[in-house]
């Protein structure tokens, strides 16, 4: 998964006596390190492509700053371990959501669970019909990804489901 987001807590930042002590500039690079840290899971080790990431900025408060990181786990890389713990718990917190929706889904169509508990298990994304699932490629970033839409029209799951319930004359 990848979150566009993480949650930010000012009053932990404020209150945080490693923050406290970095200067005005270690602090402004501090923070875009953080979010180039989410948005890519690590920053580079090399000083060089950490300043590009400061804008440039190879000043005293870098220093501060980078060593408000841990080396990873893979060579060249720095982490940050509050961000690492907050992306696990944004991903567990989505998989229980997922499942709770599968669960309510079952509850609310009458599905027979051992077909929503084998496409649970395939876990696939694609769709048999263009029309009913479109791709939507977006670039953003340099990056390409697909548009994260939510219902029937958007997971052959829930399509198939709805199919189903219709055919009992349950949807409407």
């Amino acid at each position: 998964m990848n979150s566009p987001a993480f949650q930010f807590y000012p009053a932990d930042y404020l209150a945080d006596a490693k923050v406290q002590a970095l200067s005005i500039e270690g602090e402004g690079c501090y923070f875009r390190l953080l979010c180039y840290c989410w948005r890519e899971g690590f920053i580079p080790s090399n000083r060089v492509a950490i300043a590009r990431l400061c804008k440039g900025y190879d000043g005293p408060g870098l220093d501060e700053a980078i060593a408000m990181f841990v080396r990873g786990e893979k060579r060249g890389q720095f982490i940050h371990r509050r961000l690492n713990k907050e992306r696990k718990r944004q991903e567990e917190h989505s998989k229980l959501m997922k499942e709770s929706g599968f669960r309510g889904a079952i509850k609310r169509w009458k599905l027979d669970s051992q077909a929503i508990k084998r496409l649970m298990a395939s876990d696939s994304s694609s769709s048999s019909s263009s029309i009913l699932n479109p791709p939507t490629p977006f670039l953003k970033g340099g990056r390409k990804f697909k548009s994260k839409r939510i219902g029937a029209n958007s997971d052959p799951r829930y399509r198939e489901a709805y199919e189903k319930r219709k055919a009992k004359g349950g949807a409407s």
